[in-house]
């Protein structure tokens, strides 16, 4: 269902979930359902480009329309979006440095690689009980060969 702000003219598509209202996210005013004159029957598309300028006419030209925000709605769009997309970059960085690393109990390294289950197979194939070494392991030391 798409709502408007009759405030700046912003319009979003919104799913609400219970009776939740829609506040507007560029100048925080309660919004309003799109009239289904200018929808579509089922209420999720405009019915053209055409309706829809229609209606962002009939906003303009209402008395509750404030011209000065509604031509800085873009801007403030666009600001929010670089502070989400800012947001989004910090937590990134945050979960790279707070994720587990795992290292070699003997040397301390970093290098490690996980030893295949079909890998231990084949080396218990190909030298018997002699290459059940690691069998109970899961990785290893690409620097000094351990196997943990």
């Amino acid at each position: 269902m798409f709502y408007y702000c009759a405030k700046c003219g912003n319009i979003k598509k919104v799913t609400l979930k219970g009776n939740e209202g829609v506040s507007c996210e560029v100048c925080g005013t309660p919004m309003q359902p799109v009239p289904a004159e200018y929808l579509m029957p089922n209420g999720n598309f405009f019915k053209s480009q055409d309706a829809r300028q229609n209606f962002i006419s009939a906003i303009q030209s209402s008395d509750t329309y404030d011209p000065e925000i509604g031509g800085k709605k873009e801007e403030v769009k666009r600001e929010i979006e670089e502070e989400k997309q800012q947001r989004i970059q910090e937590m990134n960085q945050k979960m790279e440095q707070e994720q587990f690393h795992l290292t070699c109990p003997v040397c301390g390294s970093h290098s490690v690689q996980k030893i295949s289950t079909v890998g231990k197979y084949a080396k218990i194939g190909a030298f018997g009980i002699l290459g059940a070494d690691d069998l109970g392991k899961r990785w290893k030391c690409k620097v000094c060969g351990a196997k943990f």
